[in-house]
């Protein structure tokens, strides 16, 4: 049986490089782009994004996520930021996932969001930042299977962070 692996970041926050480093296993498959990206879904999955409260077709956007993965692979792979307001809901769609939850420095991630993102200033900035900061807390009490991290950690010790997912996934 394959094994979900989601993971959980805020934009800006470098869920890209974990997403590369993870990709070049061989027991890995990582879908093109963010699954939140992909033509048949993107409709549905950008439309209020960061609602916690909007529907997904979750067996349907599955089913059209499958078709991306490389399904020889043991370990398939999914990270679209707007998922760690959905995390609960996909831990009950996909059997046993595990997740990795991750943040960055605060200042790091508003500095981001106000480069990255057209009129967005300080004030809106921090708000998303705080928003996003409360759900990973709340994702970290209430998924089964974590790894809990940060970028700044993950960049300085990434042999410990690796060390950690061995734990999980011995491959």
């Amino acid at each position: 049986m394959r094994s979900y692996i989601f993971l959980l970041s805020p934009p800006y926050c470098g869920s890209t490089l974990l997403y590369k480093l993870l990709s070049t296993s061989e027991s890995v498959s990582c879908l093109p782009n963010e699954g939140q990206f992909i033509d048949e879904v993107k409709d549905i999955m950008r439309d209020s994004c960061w609602d916690s409260e909007k529907h997904m077709p979750w067996p349907y956007i599955k089913t059209v996520w499958h078709r991306y993965w490389d399904e020889s692979k043991f370990y398939l792979v999914e990270k679209s930021p707007p998922n760690l307001v959905r995390s609960k809901l996909i831990e009950e769609n996909f059997n046993q996932p595990l997740f990795i939850i991750s943040v960055r420095n605060p200042y790091a991630h508003c500095e981001g969001l106000i480069r990255r993102r057209n009129g967005w200033d300080e004030k809106k900035a921090v708000e998303f930042c705080i928003f996003c900061l409360k759900e990973q807390m709340k994702n970290s009490q209430i998924l089964k299977n974590t790894i809990v991290t940060t970028y700044e950690d993950f960049c300085d010790h990434p042999l410990d962070f690796f060390e950690d997912l061995s734990q999980i996934i011995p491959d």
